[in-house]
């Protein structure tokens, strides 16, 4: 039981250096891109890719209709999982 845990929180630390460290492209102006749809300079930026950005805080709002419903009987509080993905997105939940 206890080495299940322990393997869990292993692969999920993973997966988060995979995605912080690892799998993001290699186009230096990728996190320009993320600046300016964070800071709303939609200048010159597809339509497109401002629909996809904003989606994604759209769906986290969805799923934790759905995390906060049945995670009432849960250890850890759903809403901190909700809350934090807004930020780091599905792997949060």
């Amino acid at each position: 039981m206890m080495l299940n845990k322990i393997a869990f929180w292993l692969l999920w630390v993973g997966f988060g250096v995979y995605t912080f460290l690892i799998a993001p492209p290699s186009q230096p102006d990728t996190l320009e891109l993320i600046q300016k749809l964070s800071t709303g300079e939609w200048e010159n930026i597809n339509p497109l890719i401002i629909s996809l950005f904003n989606i994604m805080g759209i769906l986290p709002l969805i799923y934790s209709c759905l995390l906060l419903f049945d995670g009432r009987g849960q250890k850890v509080p759903a809403w901190l999982f909700s809350t934090l993905s807004f930020g780091v997105g599905a792997f949060a939940i």
